[in-house]
């Protein structure tokens, strides 16, 4: 074989490796609208149904295939985890207050707790120890947004955790 023959094959595989990335990246911004919608169908959903007399927690245990990240008896870490993956699709940094009245209107019993408001700063700042979530300045407080990377398995490119501190 002549050396014409693997650049042809070289050529026509970067332009393989090309297409699939972009459909991959249309495909991605595709997600990220529908995450977008279904988080603002809930929201309305949820209004909708305090309306009707009815909770969000009744509405999660009636329709839980709707709702997969709102199991109220998820433990309070995942709770805070899924909060932040939620928020903005998990691009937006939020305050721990904010943490707590997601956490509230997902059902979760926050009166059984003395201080839900201190749990929820420690738990966000075991997560990001563990590099589970990225730290930023709001107004001079302390904000919290998921990092995406710590969904990728550890050992990968994508898994390298990120404690970097950003100001918002």
């Amino acid at each position: 074989m002549n050396d014409g023959f693997y650049k042809k094959a070289l050529d026509q595989a970067i332009r393989d490796l090309s297409d699939a990335m972009s459909k991959r990246d249309d495909l991605d911004v595709e997600r990220d609208d529908l995450d977008k919608q279904i988080d603002k169908l809930r929201d309305g959903v949820f209004g909708l149904s305090r309306l009707c007399g009815s909770s969000q927690s009744k509405l999660v245990e009636q329709y839980p295939e709707l709702f997969p990240d709102l199991n109220p008896d998820m433990g309070l870490t995942d709770g805070v985890r899924n909060v932040l993956k939620s928020a903005l699709s998990g691009r937006d940094f939020i305050t721990p207050i904010r943490v707590r009245d997601k956490l509230a209107e997902a059902g979760y019993d926050v009166d059984s707790y003395k201080n839900l408001l201190s749990t929820i700063h420690t738990i966000l700042k075991r997560l990001h120890r563990n590099g589970e979530v990225r730290t930023g300045l709001r107004d001079g407080k302390t904000t919290y947004m998921w990092n995406a990377a710590a969904d990728s398995p550890k050992g990968t490119i994508g898994g390298a955790m990120t404690k970097k501190r950003m100001k918002v």
